[in-house]
């Protein structure tokens, strides 16, 4: 098991696949999927088919944790007992659990993001394959 520290809050807003918004008391933070790469609802590129991809990703999060629903976020720490890489762009990178089920974890099972960024790139071209685009 992976130390850390961890605090229960609700949601706020789902901002993306892999980005949400999560209420402490009167303070909203922004929690990144740690090892969780969903596709950009805002497509680098103008690439349309990883657009709609993002978008049903995010939807999926907001029917899975819908507003007010009360998530987990876990923080990994380091072995050398700091907390590494846990803030980035602004926002916390940390495990969101909703009722003990990983998010990031369950946009992986449905095919919805992947543990990488090359990952997420190999599963967007099976995607878009798949489709016929």
């Amino acid at each position: 098991m992976i130390a850390g520290i961890y605090a229960d809050g609700t949601v706020d807003r789902v901002i993306d696949g892999d980005t949400v918004d999560v209420r402490f008391g009167s303070l909203v933070f922004r929690v990144r999927l740690v090892d969780c790469w969903a596709p950009e609802k805002i497509a680098r590129g103008g690439d349309q088919f990883e657009k709609e991809l993002g978008l049903l990703a995010k939807a999926a999060v907001e029917l899975w944790i819908p507003k007010n629903s009360e998530v987990r976020v876990d923080v990994r720490i380091d072995v050398d007992g700091d907390f590494g890489d846990w803030l980035t762009f602004g926002r916390i990178v940390g495990r969101l659990t909703c009722d003990n089920v990983d998010i990031g974890e369950k946009l992986i099972e449905y095919g919805l993001a992947g543990r990488t960024k090359a990952e997420l790139r190999s599963l967007i071209e099976r995607r878009r394959k798949e489709a016929g685009s």
